[in-house]
């Protein structure tokens, strides 16, 4: 993957994907195919995985990945945002069901393994633990 650096990333318009670069981390993944299946067209930036990240720190106020910048709106770093943005951008078959009982289940189950505090992010912060010696937020 041709990754931009964030000095370079910055100024353009459009999707910017900040991803972990150099290993394949579930969170990179998992964004990277939500905009992928809905064939949006985005420019991936490079983020050091458990680095600081100063200047990505300084352009989105956050240092992890994935995180989804369009335009000039918010950053997007959860999970449901991320999709959310992917559903307004894209084309083709919705990733969410149109039903909303559907929806529901879909959302509350997704979060309860991505969400925070859920099952995918404990063992994320394990992963991190055996990694780097301490749990990074």
């Amino acid at each position: 993957m041709d990754y931009q650096d964030v000095a370079s990333a910055r100024p353009l318009s459009g999707l910017r994907l900040v991803l972990t670069a150099g290993v394949p981390g579930p969170w990179s993944e998992a964004a990277k195919t939500v905009f992928k299946l809905r064939d949006v067209p985005f420019t991936p930036v490079a983020q050091a995985g458990g680095g600081e990240n100063p200047e990505l720190v300084e352009w989105t106020r956050h240092r992890n990945a994935p995180i989804a910048l369009y335009n000039d709106e918010a950053p997007r770093v959860r999970w449901l945002e991320i999709v959310e943005l992917a559903e307004r951008l894209g084309s083709g078959e919705s990733l969410l069901p149109e039903s909303m009982e559907e929806r529901m289940r879909v959302v509350g189950i997704t979060n309860e393994i991505a969400g925070e505090s859920g099952f995918a992010w404990f063992g994320r912060g394990l992963v991190q633990r055996a990694r780097y010696g301490a749990i990074r937020e």
